[in-house]
């Protein structure tokens, strides 16, 4: 009880904090180090999708320690929005395989004109300049798989354009969309990178509706994002190759014994695995229960889904694999739909099969660390028959 209070108590702070800060601020980005302007607008990227494309939590500096989340509060309300944090070419995962001599910021847009255009006033200013900021602080960009495979086909670093977003869901396709004509751009880019995780089902109450339920309500979505993305599919005139990755097995990284076995440090707990974080095996003081119950409501149906609970683990396994397959129809139905070579989409199914280990995901036991997006970085050079043309 003594802790929930304390929690709401420190919650009020942070939300009378944020909207003082809001108050003064204006539309944020693109930011990068030359703004919205390309270098080659014959050979550039963009990047689609939720927290699995941003390199989210992927710095090893970033531990789940109350002193690092209340850095990260104050860096965020009273930090330079536009201050990226670069990791170093020798923490970097053999850099030499993606061509990187030089780690360079890439470009991120986090929100499009019209959406600052149609936000409710300062508490939808808030909001988006809340997550862009939170974004600038919490994510390693040039960590992602993105920027890896944008520099293994010699795409200067400014001209791989991040218009994904943490937290996210496929319906926010159309605005991700929009966000890349930022870029001083008539047209898409050459080539587009998608990828959506687990966020469709984030939400512990998707174990009370059924299977039926939830796919029919996920493919009805995603047609209608895709509806909702015509205006802005305008081919390059090179050609538009959009890549859309099938969404990484979440039950496999959650019970895979070599990412269980991953120590980390947390909160009042010293380093332990990722197992004993994942199962509440915890020792819990008040610090501890804040850190911890942050870790848990990243995305509850899977983060909360303990070993032991096999049929929530069955039912979260059930829903990718039917997720996966009306994806890879909305894909045919695309290219069915837009004649190729102008705009062509290609349906990656085979990344589900990749396995993660110990140290490929980040500190919150979660998300990719620099060294998984390494791995998705060479699955998909590898995979992918519409970046053979781009090579």
């Amino acid at each position: 009880m003594i802790g929930k209070l304390i929690f709401t108590l420190l919650s009020l702070i942070l939300l009378c904090s944020l909207y003082i800060w809001a108050l003064g601020s204006g539309r944020l980005g693109p930011y990068g180090l030359f703004g919205n302007q390309l270098a080659n607008k014959d050979h550039w990227l963009a990047i689609v999708g939720d927290s699995g494309v941003t390199g989210a939590a992927s710095s090893s500096a970033l531990e789940a320690k109350a002193e690092t989340l209340l850095s990260l509060f104050l860096h965020t309300v009273n930090g330079t929005p536009h201050a990226a944090q670069l990791p170093l070419l020798q923490d970097f995962p053999t850099p030499q395989r993606f061509g990187i001599e030089q780690i360079e910021p890439l470009t991120r847009v986090p929100y499009s004109r019209k959406e600052y255009d149609l936000a409710n006033g300062r508490l939808g200013i808030l909001l988006l300049n809340l997550g862009a900021r939170l974004s600038q602080k919490l994510d390693v960009h040039e960590n992602s798989f993105g920027y890896m495979i944008g520099r293994a086909l010699s795409i200067q670093s400014r001209d791989i354009v991040l218009v994904g977003q943490d937290g996210v869901g496929i319906q926010s396709i159309p605005a991700q969309f929009a966000r890349i004509y930022e870029m001083q751009t008539q047209t898409l880019p050459p080539l587009i990178l998608v990828s959506f995780t687990a966020n469709d089902f984030c939400d512990a109450s998707v174990f009370k509706n059924s299977l039926q339920k939830t796919t029919l309500e996920f493919k009805t979505s995603l047609a209608r994002a895709w509806q909702e993305t015509e205006p802005y599919l305008k081919a390059h005139p090179l050609g538009t190759r959009i890549v859309v990755l099938a969404p990484l097995d979440v039950v496999q990284v959650v019970t895979n014994p070599q990412v269980l076995a991953q120590r980390v440090e947390v909160e009042g707990q010293g380093q332990i695995t990722c197992g004993q974080l994942r199962n509440g095996n915890n020792k819990l003081t008040i610090a501890s229960w804040l850190v911890l119950r942050t870790l848990n409501l990243m995305c509850p149906s899977v983060t909360q889904a303990l070993n032991q609970n096999q049929e929530h683990l069955r039912f979260l396994r059930q829903i990718q694999m039917e997720f996966s397959a009306i994806w890879k129809k909305q894909v045919e139905f695309l290219n069915a739909q837009h004649s190729p070579p102008a705009l062509q989409w290609e349906y990656l199914e085979d990344i589900r099969s990749l396995v993660y280990s110990d140290g490929d995901v980040s500190n919150d036991c979660f998300h990719p660390s620099a060294r998984g997006h390494a791995k998705l970085a060479d699955f998909i050079l590898k995979n992918s028959t519409l970046l053979t043309d781009q090579k």
